[in-house]
């Protein structure tokens, strides 16, 4: 048989029967022998360009009514925070480029270490870093130590200037 001849009215309901009962398991040998056929002639019926076809026809009808509840699961997945269920998504839906591309950013970078953290950079990782009542608290507590400090320092001032022997100790 040519690989590109059509197939009649009987080999094709014998190709479907024989893709429906090979997805329940049966040998390719086990279907022919119960149509009274070769099995080497179905297995050239299904590898034809016809039996290819049909086969293609049979994959889809089969899946038509499972194609809801997998976009279904897709997305319950994509939504719970997959990241390649995320991507499947959007290349299933058109929303992302089957294509990698590369993003290239202009962007100068600044080496932290030559030329230092500018005062927005520190703004930045502070407000990531801590929380506005951990900020606040941060605050008066060096507050605090700045008036302890100039506490101190007035005592020490005091009982300098009382007793000559005490020397100011910073």
């Amino acid at each position: 048989m040519k690989r590109d001849s059509r197939l009649n009215e009987k080999q094709i309901r014998i190709l479907l029967d024989y893709f429906d009962r090979s997805l329940g398991g049966e040998t390719q040998a086990d279907i022919a022998k119960s149509h009274g056929i070769n099995r080497k002639t179905l297995s050239l019926w299904a590898n034809s360009d016809h039996g290819k076809q049909k086969h293609n026809e049979w994959k889809k009808e089969a899946t038509r009514d499972a194609i809801p509840q997998y976009y279904d699961v897709l997305k319950e997945k994509a939504l719970s925070g997959s990241y390649k269920h995320m991507e499947l998504f959007a290349k299933v839906f058109d929303l992302l480029s089957a294509e990698k591309k590369e993003i290239v950013s202009k962007e100068e970078k600044l080496d932290p270490v030559k030329d230092g953290y500018t005062s927005e950079d520190i703004a930045e990782l502070d407000a990531l870093l801590y929380t506005d009542e951990e900020r606040k608290q941060m605050k008066e507590k060096e507050e605090q130590e700045i008036r302890e400090k100039a506490e101190l320092e007035e005592l020490r001032k005091i009982a300098g200037e009382k007793n000559p022997y005490i020397k100011r100790v910073k």
